[in-house]
């Protein structure tokens, strides 16, 4: 677990610090703490860690009275920056993002692990809303597209679009139905 990240933002948070490694004591003096990892423990269970991960990015993770993971904040060059948060059997929940792009996402996922809901704001298409049954198929998404219309899909339980709802650039309501193969079954206006 890379518990040095959790470590030099708990110091750095802590002291006010203007960097990550250097913390300003009241005295007015500069002092610099250096470690590869630092954990918080209490009772001898590990209650948060600041370290780098098994690629070298930075990672804070705090844990509950019985040791067990509970949120963790990482940073990656290569992916963006992410909260991970964890229940009480240790299973992942709920993810907020800003992937490297900018893009910003909320995940939430069920107890067997699978992704129930999903939030974004994608660059090209604009903010969106996405729910999925209990095997992770899409089975409903609302959404703004660029042009400002918004929109609703429905899926079936093999994840293929039967349904969309939404208004034109003028404002009229549209309603399309799909069969299994994805043609349009019926419409309207026609």
């Amino acid at each position: 677990m890379g518990i040095a990240v959790l470590a030099c933002a708990a110091v750095w948070l802590l002291a006010g610090a203007t960097s990550c490694a250097q913390a300003q004591r009241p005295g007015g003096t500069n002092k610099i703490i250096r470690a590869e990892s630092f954990e918080l423990v209490e009772n001898g269970k590990v209650r948060a860690g600041l370290g780098l991960d098994e690629s070298g990015e930075p990672r804070l993770a705090l844990c509950n009275q019985t040791g067990e993971m509970c949120a963790v904040l990482s940073l990656s060059e290569s992916k963006g920056t992410g909260l991970a948060l964890y229940d009480k059997t240790g299973a992942l929940r709920a993810g907020l993002c800003v992937v490297k792009s900018g893009e910003p996402g909320l995940v939430l996922l069920d107890q067997a692990g699978k992704v129930r809901v999903q939030l974004g704001l994608p660059e090209s298409l604009g903010p969106g809303l996405t729910l999925h049954d209990q095997t992770g198929k899409t089975r409903a998404s609302l959404g703004v597209l660029e042009s400002g219309q918004p929109a609703l899909w429905v899926f079936d339980q093999t994840g293929k679009r039967r349904a969309e709802l939404s208004l034109t650039e003028s404002g009229e309501p549209g309603l399309c139905l799909f069969d299994p193969a994805g043609a349009v079954t019926w419409q309207a206006p026609r």
